[in-house]
């Protein structure tokens, strides 16, 4: 899949030739395959990739028509490909010929538009219509890719990673506060499509947008409630379309140019990936590789209750499938801060999951050296492949009046693991309702003012200045009665939200080297039919995740398929960072000293809890410290790179 730029002058000027010539230059520092600009009049469109599928070779991009004055551009991987050959008639001897960007240029000739909706997989194009001066870009329904736009001074400019976006419009960089704080884990939300940049926007998945000299006009072509139910005669018939449905997903991303690996934890949906990757791939004679995060220090009285190490029963399922070339990733000489400056520089803002970057990087790396093209995750599992039916779905059951249902879901509860009924409805019911109370009484105990000030690194200052008291201070009644969140709601959020951050890194990663992430549990046909399961199947019998569970009877070992613990990654970051303790302290002293650090963020705070690791880290349980030292840390590099 490639990656897709351009720039639409409405004023009618044309793009400067020192304009053009700076991009063309920095497209190519990643060395892609291919590379394709197209610069006429007031315009320029671009086309960068890594040949990935047999069919990417024959890609051309941009397409150009000179007779509708239509300029069209796309990075593509489509699951629907046999289906769009049927509709465009396309002989057998040329589909192989036939790039997935080319059907999607094929796709809006034919509906306009309403293209979208006839497309699947991992998909963004845009299009310049020079005859009606308009600008149309859309994003794939689950946000499996990144596209990221501006419009000012009349000035249109489009991108899949945010470091083109600058390099395009020549924009001045300014910060967008709000998602500053937001980042920061500070309460209040703001518009799903804002960026840390003031100007720049992300186009949010199932969206499409078109502009002319009257404005922008952004909707929703596709929802995930749209998604309709199906009946089947017996609960076996689920779990049969279901196989069939993963097995589909996986093989699609599996029809790679090169070697694929996956990331494989102790967990349901990595592993399940995993497992039909390697059937597809023992079909064909071949191995895959398969990456799991490995502590270098014993960090179990850390984490009670978790698994922090899980190569152990990762490795089950490489002894299970014979092709599975499993590799442990201790990542060793991997500094958890400097890790962080490179993905600053890559990805242009501060990025989620910091605590994780370290073993992410190494594994990225560690594949590469092994020439792998493609690497499956199971990003998106747990909204889709192995929900829970959701963490509040018993207390909706009794709170919407389904008493006898939510009696039969308690007492199930009970009886699985023989944890009795008091258990079930302690976990149920009562937690729900009692732990906001404890949280508040510990706060209130410990002197905190502010409830957020446990978790965020964010200068108090700061939050006064943005927000009126009633903002940064939570009223008591919300702590204490919170609003609990409805098992739907918790599902869409948990992909739809997972994805729109997930997607465009996973595309700007693509960007940058050769080595491309792709998700089969996101596969649009597949989380149709998990959607339409009905919810009795995924906590049947009173466990959790049991649709998926009794599923991969056979094809997952038992040690995997009921194991009820979770893993923890990065569990021992504790010892890593105190034995990187020069970088820490370096950091923390030179981000001390810059101003734009200073004003946002609480150095105080960042010291404590780096004292907090030096003293406690390795010893008991983390209280929160890691995570908000690395968060502070990496968001500190951000704004002192650019704005120091």
């Amino acid at each position: 899949m490639g990656a897709i730029f351009g720039i639409v002058d409405f004023s009618g000027k044309p793009i400067l030739e020192e304009r053009i010539s700076f991009v063309k230059k920095r497209a190519g520092n990643s060395n892609p395959d291919s590379m394709n600009f197209l610069a006429q009049k007031n315009f320029l469109f671009a086309h960068t990739q890594f040949f990935s599928t047999a069919e990417s070779r024959f890609e051309i991009m941009p397409m150009y028509d000179s007779q509708t004055g239509i300029v069209f551009v796309a990075a593509a991987r489509l699951d629907n490909r046999e289906k769009l050959f049927g509709v465009f008639q396309i002989p057998i001897e040329e589909r192989r010929a036939t790039s997935d960007g080319k059907l999607v240029f094929l796709c809006y000739e034919k509906w306009g538009e309403e293209a979208p909706k006839n497309l699947r997989g991992d998909w963004s194009f845009a299009v310049w219509d020079e005859r009606k001066k308009r600008i149309f870009i859309a994003r794939d329904q689950i946000g499996n890719t990144g596209l990221f736009y501006s419009f000012k001074d009349r000035i249109f400019t489009f991108s899949s990673n945010l470091s083109m976006l600058f390099d395009l419009s020549g924009n001045s960089r300014l910060l967008n506060e709000l998602v500053l704080a937001q980042h920061l884990n500070f309460p209040p939300d703001t518009e799903p499509s804002a960026t840390i940049w003031k100007e720049v926007f992300s186009l949010q998945p199932a969206n499409l947008l078109t502009t002319d000299m009257s404005g922008l006009n952004i909707r929703k072509y596709w929802e995930l409630g749209d998604i309709k139910s199906f009946n089947l005669s017996a609960n076996n018939e689920y779990r049969e379309i279901f196989i069939e449905a993963l097995n589909t997903a996986v093989r699609r991303r599996m029809k790679t140019s090169g070697p694929v690996s996956t990331h494989l934890s102790c967990g349901l949906d990595s592993s399940a990936v995993t497992a039909f990757a390697a059937r597809y791939a023992l079909e064909h004679n071949e191995k895959i590789y398969a990456f799991t995060s490995v502590p270098f220090y014993s960090s179990d009285h850390l984490f009670p209750g978790s698994i922090c190490n899980e190569w152990p029963i990762a490795h089950k399922l490489a002894e299970k499938y014979i092709n599975i070339v499993h590799i442990p990733i201790t990542a060793t000489n991997v500094s958890p801060i400097k890790i962080l400056h490179e993905t600053v520089d890559d990805f242009q803002e501060p990025i989620h999951a910091a605590v994780n970057l370290f073993w992410m990087s190494a594994i990225g790396k560690k594949a590469e050296e092994l020439g792998v093209k493609t690497m499956l995750t199971g990003q998106l599992g747990n909204g889709g492949i192995s929900w829970s039916g959701g963490i509040n779905r018993i207390y909706y059951l009794f709170y919407e009046g389904h008493f006898q249902e939510g009696l039969r879901a308690l007492k199930k509860a009970g009886k699985y693991g023989k944890k009795g009924i008091w258990r079930a409805v302690k976990s149920k019911i009562l937690r729900p309702v009692v732990k906001p109370w404890v949280d508040f009484a510990k706060d209130f105990l410990a002197g905190i003012e502010y409830s957020w000030q446990n978790y965020s690194a964010i200068n108090t200052a700061f939050a006064k200045r943005m927000f009126s008291e009633e903002k940064i201070r939570t009223p008591v009644w919300e702590i204490l009665f919170p609003n609990k969140i409805h098992p739907f709601e918790e599902r869409e959020n948990c992909l739809m939200v997972n994805a729109a951050m997930a997607g465009p890194l996973y595309h700007q990663s693509n960007i940058l080297s050769s080595l491309q992430t792709l998700d089969p549990t996101s596969d649009l046909d597949l989380l149709e039919i998990c959607l339409s399961v009905p919810a009795r199947l995924f906590d049947c019998q009173g466990g959790e995740r049991m649709f998926l569970r009794q599923s991969m009877e056979g094809i997952l070992p038992s040690e995997i398929q009921w194991n009820q613990v979770r893993g923890k990654q990065a569990a021992d970051l504790a010892f890593r960072l105190i034995d990187h303790a020069c970088d820490v302290e370096d950091e923390l002293q030179r981000l001390a000293r810059s101003a734009a650090v200073n004003e946002y963020l609480s150095l105080t705070r960042m010291r404590q809890a780096w004292n907090h690791i030096q003293k406690n880290g390795t010893r008991i349980p983390d209280n929160g410290s890691i995570n908000l030292l690395m968060r502070a840390i990496q968001t500190g590099i951000f704004l002192d790179r650019f704005f120091g």
